[in-house]
């Protein structure tokens, strides 16, 4: 819910420095089609591309409809400040803000919580539960979500593999590498409807 707060605060920001190309910007995903050579299997190659085709295919022409709006565009574990009582103090690392589609927002949050969980779906699903609760999204933004999901730890994984490739002995690159793949390949190769049915009935329980 933490990250969803911020995303309404968000709301009624505004500076012209976040109308910017960034390549972190899932808006730019077809750029990762410049990178995709160093991905380190055919099939991590042609899940990725399908990824970046479903995007275009499926959430492009929904561009005009999804509300756009200043996102922090990298809330993940370890920018997260715990109080010692466990609860969320803060969130760190705002370099990567963007002015850009808002459900970038929780695609990002939820594509991180997938990784290194025995099931990426659920974990996804639990903290869509919380992010809406706090800030709902409309129709066409949860119909993107899977795909924008996808996308970010498509992004992560290429960008990883790329980055490796031109600094081989920095292994710290490969971080999340393996558990970025798990993740994808789990999300992309199950069905769109298992998606739907987990963030629905997670948000349901939440409530």
């Amino acid at each position: 819910a933490y990250v969803g707060r911020i995303s309404q605060e968000l709301q009624s920001c505004e500076h012209p420095a976040l109308k910017r190309v960034f390549a972190w910007d899932l808006a730019q995903i077809a750029g990762m089609l410049d990178f995709v050579h160093a991905l380190t299997t055919p099939e991590q190659k042609a899940t990725v591309e399908a990824v970046i085709h479903a995007y275009q295919q499926e959430v492009v022409p929904r561009l005009p409809e999804l509300p756009r709006a200043v996102v922090q565009n990298d809330a993940n574990d370890h920018n997260v400040i715990i109080a010692p009582d466990g609860e969320v103090a803060g969130v760190i690392d705002w370099g990567d803000m963007i002015y850009t589609q808002r459900a970038n927002e929780i695609a990002i949050s939820m594509a991180y919580i997938m990784l290194d969980k025995e099931d990426p779906l659920a974990a996804g699903a639990q903290l869509y539960a919380g992010f809406v609760s706090a800030a709902p999204l409309l129709p066409v933004e949860r119909a993107s979500l899977r795909i924008l999901t996808a996308c970010r730890l498509a992004m992560s994984l290429t960008m990883g593999a790329f980055s490796y490739s031109q600094n081989p002995g920095n292994e710290y690159l490969l971080i999340t590498a393996e558990p970025a793949w798990k993740a994808l390949r789990i999300l992309w190769t199950s069905p769109p409807e298992d998606f739907d049915s987990a963030i629905e009935q997670a948000a349901a329980q939440f409530n």
